[in-house]
Formats: structure tokens, sequence, C-alpha cells
């Protein structure tokens, strides 16, 4: 799914990582409280915090 499309469906108030690099992270939207959230691919956004930001594993792990 792609930041486009969930804020066709759900507006703008939802809230996204950035940079937009992370939406390559995005798996869906999901309920929170009833409330629509974002979710993102814990392992996607760890392997892009190591190759963009070029951090050690550990720092990736310790930052998200």
């Amino acid at each position: 799914m792609k930041r486009n499309d969930i804020v066709d469906m759900y507006g703008d108030e939802l809230l996204f990582m950035e940079p937009h690099y992370f939406d390559k992270a995005i798996i869906g939207v999901v309920q929170q409280f009833n409330n629509p959230t974002v979710c993102y691919d814990k392992n996607k956004v760890l392997a892009l915090l190591v190759n963009k930001e070029g951090m050690t594993e550990d720092e990736a792990i310790e930052y998200f």
C-alpha cells in the first residue's frame, strides 16, 4: 500500500514516518484503539535505517 492510497482513503490526519523512503516499509493501516494507524514492517524499517542512514544494526534497533 502506498502513502497516496492511504491519504486518499483516510485523509491527511494519519502520521507517517519521515523521510519518505520509509514508505517502502508500509504494510497497511491497522486500527489501534479505534484510530487508524499506519503499520510498518519492523525488519524493513531496520534495514532502511542501516542502508540509508548508515546505522549499525544495534543503532537501528535502539533508534526504532
